[in-house]
């Protein structure tokens, strides 16, 4: 369970992200067909579909999310366009299911990690460190997630607040409690998180995702040191 915007407790579904393996479809003996001695429809499906978002997350990183046009998607993806139109409406709908994969994956690894520490700071601390070293490990969703997710469209843009929300959900107790309350601090928390957004925002548009885990002991020297400064945690 975690907590999502507004404060709810809901299940978040892991997306394929963290610590990636060889996808099914990359093994040599797989053959993707359905029917008598292949594998079942279903899987061929949900193949298909991570096949396509995860070209729609590589073209949109490198060609921006303008001119990810399903023709470039299917060809980075390997599939036919019929496939394409079989699962997704447009390009759109395309896009939003990538960054719903990849949010929900940030969501879960954040929340793991908040809920290994022992204080507040320290829960802060390591949700920072999972979200920055998130993007670290992801170059390619982060520049699709981070940057052109603003460039398409509304849905994605409030996609984009809702997981913004949720983060800021996840913290805003403890981030209370490090200013000397016992109550939540969701305005705060949303600040400190939109701030945390827009600074991940410019180290990946500038094209310095790697030195983003950095980033994550600065935020915390600058912004969590004097809030903990003589409070008993």
């Amino acid at each position: 369970m975690i907590a999502t915007a507004g404060g709810a407790q809901g299940p978040v579904e892991a997306g394929r992200w963290p610590s990636r393996g060889p996808r099914l479809w990359e093994h040599p003996d797989v053959r993707l067909f359905a029917g008598r001695h292949r594998l079942p429809r279903s899987v061929v499906e949900r193949i298909q579909r991570d096949r396509l978002i995860d070209a729609m997350i590589a073209v949109a990183a490198r060609l921006g999310y303008q001119d990810a046009s399903v023709e470039k998607v299917i060809t980075e993806a390997g599939v036919s366009r019929r496939t394409f139109y079989d699962l997704y409406s447009d390009r759109e709908e395309c896009f939003l299911a990538a960054y719903g994969d990849v949010a929900s994956s940030l969501l879960v690894l954040t929340y793991d990690a908040h809920r290994q520490g022992s204080s507040p700071r320290e829960r802060i601390e390591r949700t920072l460190a999972a979200f920055f070293g998130f993007w670290a490990d992801e170059p390619d969703a982060a520049r699709a997630c981070m940057v052109e997710v603003l460039a398409a469209g509304p849905a994605a843009r409030a996609k984009r607040a809702r997981a913004l929300e949720a983060l800021a959900t996840l913290i805003e107790a403890d981030l209370g409690r490090l200013r000397g309350s016992d109550a939540p601090a969701p305005l705060a928390a949303l600040a400190f998180v939109g701030a945390v957004h827009e600074l991940t925002y410019m180290r990946i548009d500038r094209g310095e995702t790697a030195d983003l885990p950095a980033l994550a002991r600065q935020i915390v020297a600058c912004e969590l040191t004097p809030l903990s400064a003589g409070v008993s945690e």
